[in-house]
């Protein structure tokens, strides 16, 4: 059932199923999934009959202790100073061992479970619990570093599985995987209570290194303002989404929410109080291709029980104008045209999202509803020959949304087309128009 929905997810980005087990039904070391209906190389080619693309889970490093791999080749584990196997007990409901790819023939039977996994088809694998790569004390090659270790381990992943197949580091040494992962988990399981400070802390990696994965928003039991706040944050900071809720139990509404920020935008935002506060509560990103004339910023809450109170100067955001429209993206409302300050009140655990542009004395896009990046809207200009305010926007297929349009005073607009064809004009407040599009 969730594949279906993934299905019809599709058209907004939303397009990978990753299958995970990290239960104590899993041989760790064999990595034959066992319980798994015929077979993972079915399961992946049923996923892509779907339409989605199919995903995977493995912990390279573990080998349980009642795996054959342990069984027959002990001597292929990682060592203590004692010369004893690495032995995390109960992990999992397994005792764990730790495979030591300095050993030629460990390092051959990783490439070889690699390249099942390349077989079965699937397009997504997340690597996890990467430290315990180069962990141990002892290793069949005294010579390497830990830091090398690691490397010859992950690049041979990386070379096994091929350049385009997505590879997700997960619980990994950062800087020693630069180059050979795609994304990277930048978190604790989950967005948790920290997941925030995190997305901020590493937001400088984003887009440079890969792609940063704060790892699954679920949101299901929170308050629909919470959930809101939460998905703001993935869009900001544009990195890649994972959802971990039962999208069968998401709500038409939570649904609406969520691909407003999808597909993701190719640029990031950055914290903006990065160094002023702990943890960051104030988000900006540029908007493409309009330059210094649009920002959206993203205003938080993330702590404490009281309202907390942002003090804006809008004209701070694009420099280039002498006043700036302030529109309320979620609220849908035109906060103000402003030359000024503007105080914004948070409540707790949620937050407010503001399109900030430019007034340019002519009628204007102020934004469109479709994304929260407003990555959807293109090229619009205004012509004082023709009197035509003109543009773009993208969306995906049968989904419904509006433009935003700002005309000053002197200014009164008289139709509307869409698609070559008429469309409604809504005045919605004073000097703020709707089209709606499907």
């Amino acid at each position: 059932k969730n594949a279906e929905i993934v299905k019809t997810l599709k058209p907004w980005g939303i397009d990978t199923l990753r299958v995970v087990d990290d239960s104590s039904e899993e041989l760790y070391g064999d990595w034959n999934f066992p319980y798994v209906p015929h077979g993972m190389g079915k399961l992946a080619a049923s996923l892509k009959g779907l339409g989605t693309k199919p995903g995977v889970w493995v912990a390279p490093a573990f080998v349980s202790e009642t795996s054959e791999v342990f069984k027959k080749h002990p001597d292929w584990m990682q060592m203590d100073a004692e010369g004893h196997p690495v032995t995390n007990r109960d992990f999992y409901g397994n005792t764990m061992h730790f495979l030591d790819t300095t050993n030629p023939e460990a390092l051959a039977h990783l490439k070889s479970v690699f390249q099942r996994v390349h077989d079965w088809g699937y397009q997504y694998v997340m690597i996890d619990f990467l430290q315990w790569l180069a962990l141990g004390d002892r290793y069949q090659n005294a010579h390497l570093t830990r830091a090398e270790v690691y490397r010859q381990a992950l690049r041979t992943i990386r070379e096994t599985l091929g350049p385009d197949i997505y590879l997700l580091g997960c619980g990994a040494p950062q800087l020693a995987s630069v180059g050979l992962v795609d994304g990277m988990r930048i978190g604790p399981d989950q967005w948790g209570e920290s997941g925030f400070e995190n997305i901020a802390a590493r937001s400088y990696e984003q887009g440079v290194w890969w792609v940063n994965d704060p790892d699954a928003l679920v949101g299901s039991d929170a308050r629909t303002e919470e959930y809101r706040a939460w998905i703001t944050l993935a869009g900001l900071s544009s990195g890649a989404i994972t959802l971990g809720d039962d999208l069968t139990s998401l709500s038409p509404e939570r649904l609406a929410i969520l691909k407003r920020i999808h597909p993701v935008a190719g640029t990031s935002g950055r914290p903006a109080d990065l160094f002023g506060t702990i943890p960051a509560q104030e988000w900006v990103l540029p908007v493409q291709g309009m330059g210094t004339r649009m920002r959206v910023v993203g205003l938080f809450n993330w702590g404490g029980k009281e309202a907390l109170t942002h003090h804006l100067e809008p004209l701070d955001y694009v420099p280039t104008s002498k006043a700036a429209l302030v529109y309320d993206f979620w609220n849908e409302i035109l906060l103000t045209i402003f030359n000024g300050k503007l105080d914004v009140a948070i409540p707790p655990r949620e937050s407010r999202t503001l399109v900030i542009t430019g007034v340019t004395g002519a009628p204007q896009i102020v934004a469109v509803s479709n994304h929260l990046s407003q990555v959807t809207l293109k090229d619009p200009s205004w012509s004082a020959t023709d009197l035509t305010l003109k543009g773009q926007t993208q969306g995906a297929p049968g989904d419904s949304y509006h433009i935003v349009a700002y005309c000053p005073p002197e200014f009164d607009p008289d139709q509307a087309v869409v698609n070559n064809k008429g469309a409604f004009l809504v005045k919605q407040q004073d000097g703020i128009w709707w089209i709606p599009v499907t």
